[in-house]
């Protein structure tokens, strides 16, 4: 019997199972800030990860830009170009066309002039012909070289 008296003198004692329970509560929440801190520094450092890539990415932009720019600039100078060769084409093709108008004008007088001195010479031969006719065939001769060289 002494020892149900014992028992039965102690009050029930809590203090026991409340260190189990704050400690187990502990454990839990140590376990919870771990997860979440090891969360925030994967987080992070993708996030670090993205902002330098972001960097980069900006920075290539930039130089894309600048590209951009200087190909812009350089079809506006070559536009000018085009037009500034296309009215000095329109401006050629004009004095030839002038320039061939002429060619023609003085062909057609070149030709009149050359049937009159044909006549001419032609007028000039037969009176040779009848003037020496001992030296016919050598002026004859004579004048068809000189013909050829005018010819040529």
């Amino acid at each position: 019997m002494t020892l149900s008296a014992r028992r039965s003198r102690r009050p029930f004692d809590i203090w026991p199972g409340f260190v189990d329970a704050l400690a187990s509560l502990l454990l839990v929440i140590i376990f919870v800030l771990l997860v979440f801190a090891l969360a925030q520094f994967f987080l992070s450092e993708s996030l670090s990860g993205r902002d330098a890539a972001l960097r980069a990415l900006q920075g290539r932009m930039a130089d894309l830009a600048e590209v951009l720019a200087l190909e812009r600039k350089t079809k506006d100078e070559l536009s000018k170009e085009v037009g500034r060769l296309t009215v000095e084409l329109q401006s050629s093709l004009a004095l030839r066309r002038s320039l061939e108008e002429q060619l023609q004008a003085l062909g057609g007088r070149a030709g009149q002039a050359e049937g009159g001195a044909g006549r001419r010479e032609e007028a000039v031969g037969e009176r040779e012909d009848r003037t020496c006719p001992a030296q016919s065939a050598a002026c004859r001769d004579a004048r068809a070289i000189a013909a050829t060289r005018r010819g040529a």
